[in-house]
């Protein structure tokens, strides 16, 4: 028996001390590899929606310059505030106001994904006065970038009158 417990307390000790000391193997060892922000597309899907109503709070609210400096464009089709403004003054001018934030302006059935392999094709309806609910915000989600950046990259592609009104899911 003391043979035993020599032999488990010598052992327990060897182990302390690598825990303490580790060697590089032993760091090697421990590295996972960093989790695929995509994998759980319900809290992907969460990350996405709210950086896209983010930017309908900005330009419900006016700031154009901070939805510009949010807002990633593309490079060959970049989003300055002067273009957001122009490209959301006919709805104010329609309406007689900004896009509605509220909790029903915020519901689920206004957002839309496609899920394609590459990326997602995003559409967020803009809730107006009247309920018409004839504008939208467009964006894709790079995936791959996402993957690569660990964050969701949502890239903005337009504001206007929606072709379709009606929302999927």
């Amino acid at each position: 028996m003391t043979t035993v417990v020599r032999s488990t307390d010598s052992s327990l000790l060897d182990e302390w001390e690598r825990l303490k000391n580790p060697t590089a193997e032993d760091q090697l060892a421990h590295v996972e590899p960093p989790a695929d922000i995509t994998r759980n597309q319900r809290a992907f899907r969460v990350m996405v929606r709210n950086i896209v109503f983010s930017w309908v709070q900005l330009l419900a609210r006016g700031d154009y310059s901070r939805f510009a400096n949010s807002a990633e464009s593309r490079k060959d089709d970049p989003w300055t505030s002067e273009r957001a403004f122009e490209a959301l003054k006919p709805f104010v001018t329609e309406y007689g106001a900004p896009p509605r934030t509220d909790g029903d302006a915020r519901g689920g059935q206004w957002f839309a994904v496609e899920i394609g392999p590459d990326r997602w094709d995003i559409r967020q309806i803009l809730l107006d006065p009247a309920d018409n609910s004839d504008w939208s915000i467009t964006a894709y989600v790079d995936l791959s970038r996402s993957r690569a950046e660990d964050r969701a990259v949502v890239i903005f592609t337009g504001l206007g009158p929606t072709i379709d009104s009606s929302p999927a899911s």
